[in-house]
């Protein structure tokens, strides 16, 4: 009889395991380069299979609409509507997901739901409220730090790309402004054979 209790334990430690999901750490930054895109965006409304998302502020990404749908799936971030979010995610095959791993937040908490899994804490009892309340304004301003980190790090892009088209615009004129200079000559000499 006990072998069986003991069995039946372990089963259920092993299947409650199985059933669990584990986020590996992962910086913002590979999670940015990762993410097939990165925005900000309103929940809009949610049915059985998928989140309908407003799109409020593009980083990455080349999204041509101002609607984007979420799939649903046993990894997706939980998002609720009304709610606005920064979110990390990928695209395969039209289809879009947010995991739950991902840095994607909310920003009425402002918390990632991996650092709750993986960085625990211990609340100080007599002061939870306010530790909480700490925790939550240090998280939202966290989320204001990284957003204006990726619209400076769209804005840098965006840069880099003006500056390339610049100097193939510099170096298309110098091109042009040679042909002439090599043709005039060409002309002057032409002019002055005749004569």
């Amino acid at each position: 009889m006990t072998k069986h209790i003991i069995t039946t334990l372990i089963l259920c430690v092993l299947s409650i395991n199985g059933f669990c999901l584990e986020c590996k750490a992962i910086s913002k930054q590979n999670n940015y380069e990762e993410s097939d895109f990165v925005l900000i965006g309103y929940v809009l409304k949610e049915d059985s299979s998928e989140y309908k998302i407003k799109i409020l502020e593009v980083f990455k990404g080349n999204i041509k609409s101002d609607t984007l749908y979420i799939q649903k799936q046993s990894n997706t971030v939980k998002l609720e509507p009304e709610e606005t979010w920064l979110l990390y995610g990928q695209t395969v095959n039209n289809w879009h997901n947010v995991n739950i791993c991902s840095w994607s937040r909310n920003f009425s908490e402002g918390l990632c739901i991996h650092n709750k899994l993986l960085l625990p804490y211990a609340q100080p009892d007599n002061n939870s409220l306010q530790f909480k309340r700490l925790e939550k304004a240090i998280s939202l301003i966290e989320l204001n730090s990284d957003i204006n980190k990726l619209r400076i790090t769209k804005n840098k892009k965006r840069i880099d790309s003006l500056k390339f088209s610049l100097l193939l615009s510099f170096a298309f004129i110098f091109v042009f402004l040679i042909i002439i200079i090599i043709l005039t000559a060409k002309l002057k000499k032409n002019a002055t054979i005749d004569y």
